[in-house]
């Protein structure tokens, strides 16, 4: 994927070629599940989700495959 084909969401605080840590892009939010998009393309979206204790996510669709990585916590998918 070229630079031209990736939309940014937040370029400056997401470095290109360079490590990131995703715990530090996004907060646990009481009661609530938090989002943040990483990055677009044609080829799909990367989403960084918080989620609080017994919060999910709903049922639906996506165009595109999930890829899941637990950071922190545990998760019942």
């Amino acid at each position: 994927m070229t630079d031209k084909t990736l939309v940014r969401t937040f370029a400056e605080s997401f470095p290109v070629a360079q490590a990131v840590r995703l715990e530090e892009m996004i907060a646990v939010s009481p009661d609530a599940v938090v989002s943040r998009t990483l990055a677009k393309s044609e080829a799909g979206t990367l989403t960084l989700f918080a989620f609080d204790a017994g919060q999910e996510l709903s049922e639906h669709t996506a165009p595109f495959d999930a890829f899941v990585q637990v950071l922190d916590g545990g998760l019942e998918l």
